[in-house]
């Protein structure tokens, strides 16, 4: 019986010493302690999990901008707040990390968030990236850059394009928007056009959104003000990236926004033309407000360290390349047995 053994081991403890208990309580140490190793290894396999594993509750809702809120913050007072469309997680280890205090004011009149352009997830990255690009220069002149890693699906390209209409309405009226590829020009223009028309008076960014291969390579840009959409390709052409920098320059010191769009493309600077050139385009814009969106891969990304990067990772239900399921096969490519990617 189960309930008589403990009895039987206290009778054996109680008697008199002999070579048979001692025997036995040298014999039951080594199991105790391997016993007690065994359950903190199993406790920390438990926590390491809960911490890498995506919470079990998906809705998306914005921390920092709510508590900023709720702190009576000048701009998002009584301001209504729209929930993200889809469902939007952070591993626990990523969710435990308290986001310096939201400040930051932004020029983006109140009445285009109340149309719900905007999601209360994408609107705190806008609001971190103005917080952070208004951060001091480094010792080497340099602005600070916010580098967004949301996944697919959470709406990187209506944040940049808000973060564009951002620094457009604080005069800084020159942008440029780097991709990947050109076919992504009628998807820059969307987002764009999806703010400009959320409000009255709102400055119609789509119509200013200028694709650099429509101008010859001989001439000069002549636009005054607008965004110019080019590949990583087209920049690293020494002609072309000639011309982006003059207009940069012209009149003033370009403040505007550098929008890296899968800034990944640029990686392995110093060996990459694409790399290269944008290494050379933050060198010759130091006061330029960047912003890298990267997608979820453990790619380097060619950013020089004086750059002070604020990482907002949210993970999306769709992006199974970082779910827990996911196992990954060389050469450090992820997999997943749900969708074979």
């Amino acid at each position: 019986m189960v309930e008589k053994r403990p009895a039987a081991a206290a009778s054996v403890g109680a008697g008199p010493p002999s070579s048979n208990g001692k025997h036995a309580k040298a014999a039951a140490a080594p199991s105790n302690s391997g016993a007690a190793s065994l359950e903190a290894h199993e406790a920390g396999l438990l926590v390491a999990s809960e911490l890498l594993e995506d919470p079990v509750d998906a809705a998306c809702v914005a921390v920092s901008l709510r508590r900023a809120s709720e702190a009576d913050h000048p701009w998002l007072s009584r301001l209504p707040l729209k929930l993200h469309a889809g469902d939007a997680v952070q591993p626990a280890l990523l969710q435990s990390t308290r986001h310096p205090p939201l400040t930051y004011v932004p020029a983006i009149p109140r009445r285009i968030v109340k149309t719900g352009v905007l999601s209360e997830v994408q609107l705190e990255a806008v609001l971190f990236a103005g917080q952070t690009h208004a951060l001091p220069l480094s010792p080497a002149g340099y602005r600070a850059g916010f580098l967004l890693a949301d996944g697919a699906g959470v709406g990187k390209g209506r944040t940049q394009a808000a973060i564009v209409l951002d620094t457009w309405l604080q005069g800084h009226q020159k942008a440029l928007w780097v991709s990947a590829s050109a076919d992504l020009l009628a998807d820059a223009r969307r987002d764009l056009e999806a703010l400009s028309n959320a409000a009255p008076g709102t400055p119609p960014l789509h119509t200013m959104l200028m694709p650099l291969t429509q101008v010859p390579v001989t001439a000069a840009i002549e636009a005054p003000c607008g965004i110019i959409f080019c590949s990583y390709a087209l920049l690293a052409r020494p002609a072309r990236m000639a011309q982006v920098l003059a207009w940069c320059s012209a009149r003033k010191p370009f403040h505007g926004v550098l929008a890296l769009d899968e800034c990944h493309r640029a990686k392995a600077a110093g060996s990459t033309s694409s790399g290269t050139a944008v290494l050379k385009l933050q060198a010759e814009l130091p006061l330029t407000l960047t912003l890298t969106l990267l997608l979820p891969l453990p790619l380097p990304l060619p950013l020089p360290l004086t750059l002070t990067l604020t990482l907002t990772l949210t993970l999306t239900r769709r992006s199974c390349r970082w779910r827990a399921s996911c196992t990954p096969r060389p050469p450090r490519r992820p997999s997943c047995t749900t969708c074979s990617t």
